[in-house]
């Protein structure tokens, strides 16, 4: 879950004082690094899929960060996940007692929106992307009722609008505004993350 890596210039040694973050296989090329404090004990890395298993890594961070700390960054490479998941983690984010920065260094997409609008400082790195689609859930093979499809059908309505509620909410924008972007499967880049509100800024500034 974990992915960092340090870099330095061409005939450069790597800084000790802080930390390059690099993405890989971006559909538009390789992110540019962005760099953040080496502090390692208050960076946690949200990388691939969303789902159970990163909340559960979460929590392990959550544990091992010190009471002193002011501020946590996530960082976040993801086409998305469990929406379920998402919230999960979300709702444990918000109980933190420290500030929150989470930095989109690659791609932010479907589910893994929920987790970028945590931060209080929410930070899209040049070249990085943010994805919107309908909320999607696959169904076992089998025979179903009109009754239990129509069910299953509200599930994923409900699912889809809690992410649009908490677009709203956190950008100030209308609620026609994000279903048309879901409906449109919408791709933005850093400055119109930056435009909407959705970003709050390019590149992280300690």
């Amino acid at each position: 879950w974990f992915v960092k890596r340090k870099l330095a210039s061409p005939g450069q040694a790597a800084s000790s004082t802080e930390m390059q973050i690099v993405t890989e296989q971006m559909p538009f090329g390789i992110c540019q690094p962005c760099k953040i404090m080496k502090n390692d004990r208050n960076v946690f890395y949200a990388t691939g899929e969303i789902s159970l298993r990163m909340f559960d890594a979460l929590v392990e961070f959550v544990q091992r960060v010190p009471n002193s700390e002011h501020r946590i960054d996530i960082c976040i490479n993801s086409t998305g996940g469990g929406v379920i998941a998402a919230f999960a983690i979300a709702n444990l984010l918000r109980q933190l007692p420290c500030k929150l920065r989470t930095i989109n260094v690659g791609k932010v997409d479907s589910a893994a929106v929920v987790l970028f609008l945590c931060g209080g400082e929410r930070i899209a790195c040049p070249n990085s992307r943010f994805a919107f689609h309908h909320v999607g859930k696959p169904i076992d093979s089998g025979a179903y009722t009109y009754l239990q499809l129509k069910e299953f059908a509200k599930e994923v309505h409900d699912m889809e609008m809690q992410i649009v509620d908490l677009l709203c909410e956190r950008t100030g924008l209308d609620l026609s505004f994000w279903s048309e972007q879901l409906k449109q499967g919408a791709v933005f880049t850093p400055e119109q993350a930056i435009k909407c509100g959705l970003a709050t800024g390019v590149n992280p500034v300690d």
